[in-house]
């Protein structure tokens, strides 16, 4: 797992998939609207307890970030479309395997199959806390298909092809704030490795508020619809 800081602070998760590549959230580069300072943006690999962190921590990444954002973020004006980013480091590390991405059909993950999700995102259910966690959390989820979760949203939101959705039967386990980026996996089907299927992207939130509401799917990037794009920018950056 992939923590990013902004200013020294955490704010959103990704994995690595390349040994010198991280996959992230477009959305975590926008505060309302406008574009973060990237130079102010680190990243360390393999991160667990973010207590336990510091600027000499291992697999730790400051300087000569490179960023891509997928071309098509926000695409057509659908908000969080496409919502996936690479982030190429300025070394290989050596010491973590990166994860696998799911680039098969939509049809080889089932309806109702495990999922899960990481992230240090809020824990609180205060509507006015911003309470995260310094441990890495792991949450089980279900996987739903796009028309239900477009009617769970009430029919509010543009749920397209290039997302997925999941869903817990514990209506306080979900993503929220600064879980984006982070990965929703399933275990894979030879030597129970995980496999990435999809990005963090969002859930629906109280308006004005940090407070993630409950009984809500939970939004993804999927991976496998950006199978193209994904490879096309990792053959610039590496042998993978």
């Amino acid at each position: 797992m992939v923590a990013l800081f902004f200013n020294g602070k955490p704010f959103c998760g990704g994995t690595l998939i390349a040994p010198n590549v991280v996959l992230t959230a477009t959305h975590c580069f926008y505060n309302n609207g406008s574009s973060l300072r990237f130079s102010s943006v680190s990243l360390v690999v393999g991160a667990y307890d973010l207590s336990e962190l510091g600027p000499d921590s291992p697999n730790t990444f400051s300087s000569d970030l490179k960023k891509i954002e997928h071309p098509d973020y926000g695409a057509g004006g659908v908000l969080f479309d496409n919502d996936l980013a690479l982030i190429v480091l300025n070394d290989s590390v050596d010491d973590i395997e990166p994860i696998s991405l799911h680039v098969g059909p939509p049809v080889s993950l089932q309806i109702g199959g495990a999922l899960s999700i990481l992230g240090w995102g809020r824990t609180s259910t205060k509507p006015d806390s911003n309470e995260k966690s310094d441990i890495l959390l792991r949450a089980e989820l279900s996987y739903i298909s796009n028309i239900e979760c477009t009617e769970r949203f009430l029919n509010s939101v543009a749920i397209t092809a290039n997302m997925m959705c999941a869903i817990s039967e514990d209506e306080n386990k979900q993503i929220c704030l600064g879980d984006s980026g982070g990965p929703l996996i399933m275990k894979g089907d030879s030597d129970s490795k995980d496999i990435q299927v999809g990005v963090s992207s969002f859930t629906a939130r109280r308006a004005g508020l940090k407070e993630c509401l409950p009984n809500f799917p939970s939004v993804y990037a999927r991976a496998s619809a950006n199978v193209a794009w994904l490879c096309s920018e990792l053959g610039k950056y590496t042998d993978v």
